[in-house]
């Protein structure tokens, strides 16, 4: 009996179907093998968490993402003297987070101060915003969400989180650090009590600001053991930082700020300087599920066009900017002695090196702005462990 071949026991329409079925199949490899990866926002979103590297980038991102929608916005779009701080932190932030990304995979400790800057940039751009009216509900909800990240990079993977992870006692050099801090408030105080009288009873605002830097203030005061003494140099982080944000809307009553910011600067790098980062922490995974990564949307195109246009912007205040900032002066600009607030400086310096852990600064002149609305409460679960 003639044996039958494998492929006429097989009937044709069965063959029909399996060329159907390998051709489909090789189709949905194909499509595999080209679909891209998910984005780190995404995966951060999808795993609720991130590491160092992964935050930067979603910064990065959000920040680009705040910019295509300013741009579109007619009170943001162009130069003026009201959106040049607005566009001028946006730069700034853009150009720190970008160093900071090389000084992580350098373990440079450049990234620390990169992170800092970043985040006075981003108040910066956030009280311009408020300043200029606040703009859009979308504007505000992705200014607010990169105020959140850039918090959290800071909180996370600065010194801060090490100094929390290492525990003990306060040093002798980290109490005297704290207590010149502390020490500090009652000048502050002063300050915001000029500001208060100058500026702030006829502009919500402003006193809105003032309010709220007092709220660190007392957050500073109360600064303890060690975990007091990280919550209180934060506090004194953010509040250096609306320092810088508000002095360009306070005319000749901010004039002293960055003078002010880099004294408490040198008492910050006496308390710090001594310690040794792990930087095996900027691989700890932490919580991000309340930041809205997931709602980070930029094409990669998108996103370099809002590089190019920060980098190529003039954002730079000119000398006769300041007075359209601050608007009508009580009293009037004539009354003002605008020399006044450089002396200041110059002395709170010069008392500061020669009596480097006393308060003795004989001043009473101007300023402030805020923490708590970040779109949330300051600070939070600090590092997964610090209670604020």
């Amino acid at each position: 009996m003639k044996r039958t071949g494998a492929a006429t026991l097989r009937p044709e329409p069965f063959r029909k179907v399996g060329w159907i079925c390998l051709f489909w199949c090789c189709v949905a490899v194909a499509q595999a093998q080209t679909t891209e990866p998910p984005s780190a926002e995404a995966q951060a979103a999808e795993s609720g968490q991130a590491n160092a590297a992964e935050l930067l980038n979603s910064a990065q991102r959000a920040l680009g993402q705040l910019v295509t929608t300013a741009e579109q916005e007619s009170t943001f779009k162009g130069s003026t003297a009201k959106t040049k701080p607005f566009w001028d932190g946006l730069k700034t932030a853009n150009q720190e987070l970008a160093n900071a990304r090389t000084s992580l995979t350098l373990k440079s400790d450049a990234f620390f101060d990169q992170l800092a800057t970043s985040l006075a940039a981003v108040e910066q751009a956030d009280i311009a915003r408020i300043m200029n009216g606040g703009g859009s509900a979308k504007l505000a909800d992705e200014m607010e969400r990169l105020q959140k990240i850039v918090l959290r990079l800071n909180e996370n993977f600065g010194p801060y989180a090490q100094r929390l992870k290492q525990g003990g006692e306060l040093t002798a050099e980290e109490q005297k650090a704290l207590d010149k801090l502390v020490a500090q408030q009652d000048e502050l105080e002063k300050k915001l009590k000029v500001v208060e009288q100058k500026l702030g009873r006829n502009n919500r605002d402003i006193q809105k600001g003032i309010d709220r830097i007092r709220e660190q203030s007392k957050r500073i005061r109360s600064s303890r053991d060690h975990r007091g003494y990280v919550g209180g140099f934060f506090a004194g982080h953010m509040v250096s930082s609306w320092l810088w944000a508000w002095h360009w809307w306070w005319g000749p009553w901010g004039i002293w700020c960055p003078g002010w910011i880099d004294i408490n600067i040198d008492i910050w790098v006496d308390g710090w300087d001594a310690i040794e980062y792990d930087w095996a922490l900027m691989d700890d995974y932490y919580d991000v599920a309340d930041l809205g990564l997931d709602e980070i949307d930029i094409t990669d195109e998108a996103l370099i066009e809002s590089e190019l246009y920060l980098d190529d912007g003039d954002f730079g205040l000119a000398e006769g900017d300041m007075a359209e900032l601050t608007g009508d002066i009580p009293g009037g600009w004539d009354d003002v002695d605008t020399d006044a607030g450089y002396e200041v400086m110059d002395q709170m310096e010069s008392n500061f090196d020669q009596t480097p852990y006393e308060s003795d600064f004989e001043v009473n002149t101007f300023d402030d702005y805020s923490p708590a609305d970040f779109g949330g409460d300051f600070g939070g679960d600090f590092g997964g462990g610090f209670d604020w």
